[in-house]
């Protein structure tokens, strides 16, 4: 065994040269991998707009944050605007009911279009740069839809306006501003190259900027001159600048008695206190009075 020694080493050292060998040695079935040239990789850096990717400084974070309080104030402003009837009331003391003077009237008619275009020219822009996968003919009904909604509720139902008004606006510039996410250039295109008839009729024109008239009329003739004194909450009635106005409010229970009696077939109650004749309490001359005082103290015959 000693003498075979060195021959045994000898061979195991062969075979694992040879199997080093052919382990490095690619085999007729494997190609080898190409060899990356550095000048092809290519990194891609997600910077952020604002910072033009040499780091943030006081400008940018100065921009922004005017950009986001200027874009609030006007939404703000805007949605304020859409949630409460435009007429202007006043109250009429000799005829105790609201009404409404030549001027604000005529301010009202003239400056309703002019308002109604501004909400829609608004509400349009944005959806046009928002994200979403409105068509060319959605990005012209949705702003309509949204603006007679909200001014709809305006004359009867306040707080449904104030949050519908107030919620759309403002998720749309919040998404825009503080997530800088806009639509892609596809959709751009996707609405350029869309087949939609984008010219609005005469008819959707007058009922988008002429239907806020049937509104406010039925608010004043029907909501101001009789609900509102009959103990309803009509929104947009000027109480507080009018204290006078709530004296001639009837509440609501004060109507129901009166349904209920009128009903039953019970007369009004009478709230005057009944007629009574007040005592004689005439003053008796000074000269008589003793001959009143004997004539009181005589028997009687």
């Amino acid at each position: 065994m000693c003498q075979h020694g060195p021959v045994i080493w000898a061979w195991a050292a062969a075979e694992v040269a040879t199997r080093w060998r052919l382990a490095a040695t690619p085999g007729p079935s494997e190609t080898p991998l190409p060899t990356p040239d550095p000048s092809d990789v290519q990194i891609a850096i997600d910077t952020d707009p604002t910072s033009g990717g040499q780091g943030i400084g006081s400008g940018d974070l100065l921009m922004l944050t005017v950009a986001i309080v200027l874009a609030t104030a006007f939404s703000v402003a805007l949605y304020r605007a859409m949630q409460k009837p435009r007429l202007r009331l006043v109250f009429d003391d000799e005829k105790s009911r609201w009404t409404a003077t030549r001027r604000d009237l005529v301010q009202y008619a003239i400056s309703m279009p002019i308002l109604v275009l501004m909400w829609y020219l608004y509400f349009t822009v944005l959806l046009f740069i928002a994200p979403n996968k409105l068509s060319a003919l959605g990005l012209l009904l949705v702003p309509a839809a949204f603006i007679l909604s909200v001014r709809f509720l305006a004359h009867i139902w306040h707080e449904a306006a104030h949050n519908l008004g107030k919620a759309v606006p403002l998720i749309l510039v919040t998404s825009v501003l503080l997530t800088w996410s806009t639509k892609s250039d596809a959709d751009f295109e996707r609405l350029a190259q869309s087949d939609d008839n984008l010219s609005p009729t005469w008819p959707f024109l007058l009922t988008l900027l002429f239907i806020d008239y049937i509104f406010t009329a039925c608010w004043f003739f029907i909501g101001a001159r009789r609900w509102a004194l009959r103990g309803f909450k009509v929104p947009g009635i000027p109480w507080q600048k009018f204290p006078q106005s709530k004296r001639v409010q009837v509440s609501r229970e004060d109507l129901r008695d009166e349904a209920r009696d009128a009903i039953l077939g019970r007369p009004p109650p009478d709230e005057s206190p009944p007629h009574e004749s007040p005592p004689d309490e005439s003053p008796v001359p000074p000269a008589n009075r003793r001959e009143a005082d004997a004539s009181s103290d005589r028997p009687a015959p």
